[in-house]
């Protein structure tokens, strides 16, 4: 929510953006009218801001909550006598956010562009980022593990978090796999292009000794059938561009191995 949100959207594969880049960003968002002055403003969300204690003034409560049942639980209320009420096996998990919305009566670009006359209002939320990370591992005994992580920040705390690249990829590979899975296939292709780049020259300089020895080093990484020849090596290495990750390790421990050549 807030800017932490759009340093998300605005940055979603590039490298850390810097505290001068991020500084002119704003979660703002500006109206034409008072939002409060319209006839949803008795909605159930108002009511509720009151319940949890909001104000018609610039102090309001931010509220997060969560509840995270990994295993076996069972609970009793009592009002069910000597009988639980809830039982649960498995992972369960309840999540609360009431982030608290400001409207102030203050003219505001929407785009910032200008000439255009600002709107009359402009409204804004807290800054804040959540995320939950569970894994689980079912193997032999000694191998076999629970993991669960969460992390919550707010304002500036969170805005900082978003603007590393490193905790954008979490966040990404949790709120969206599938662009996330494609960003990293990408990724990988790129870097294996890059390697073979720098691989086929070195190949095309060694005589056809080593080139024999680089081609059996090839297959024995399963890089390329047994059946390959020094003429047709090359089109077939480039054949593992989509092999992810692990064909661009095996490649380049083929490009150490016809270096040590």
């Amino acid at each position: 929510g807030g800017t932490p949100a759009i340093v998300l959207g605005r940055y979603f594969n590039d490298a850390t953006p810097t505290r001068a880049d991020i500084a002119g960003i704003s979660g703002t968002l500006c109206l034409a009218s008072d939002p409060s002055a319209s006839a949803d403003s008795e909605s159930l969300w108002r009511k509720l801001g009151r319940l949890l204690g909001e104000k018609e003034d610039e102090v309001r409560p931010f509220f997060f909550a969560t509840d995270t049942g990994f295993g076996l639980k069972v609970a009793w209320s009592g009002t069910t006598g000597p009988y639980p009420d809830t039982l649960k096996l498995g992972y369960n998990r309840k999540e609360f956010a009431f982030a608290p919305i400001f409207a102030h009566a203050t003219p505001c670009d929407p785009d910032g562009a200008g000439p255009k006359p600002p709107l009359a209002y402009s409204v804004d939320v807290p800054a804040f980022i959540a995320t939950v990370d569970n894994a689980t591992k079912a193997g032999e005994f000694q191998k076999s593990g629970v993991r669960h992580s969460q992390f919550f920040a707010t304002g500036k705390a969170a805005t900082e978090l978003a603007r590393r690249k490193e905790v954008r990829d979490v966040l990404y590979s949790r709120m969206a796999p599938s662009i996330s899975q494609a960003i990293e296939d990408a990724e990988s292709r790129e870097g294996f292009r890059s390697l073979y780049d720098e691989f086929k020259p070195r190949y095309d300089a060694a005589d056809d000794a080593k080139k024999a020895q680089i081609v059996a080093k090839a297959a024995e990484l399963e890089l390329v059938p047994a059946d390959t020849t020094t003429v047709n090596l090359k089109p077939r290495l480039a054949a593992n561009e989509s092999g992810g990750l692990e064909k661009k390790e095996k490649l380049k421990v083929l490009h150490e191995y016809a270096g040590t050549l």
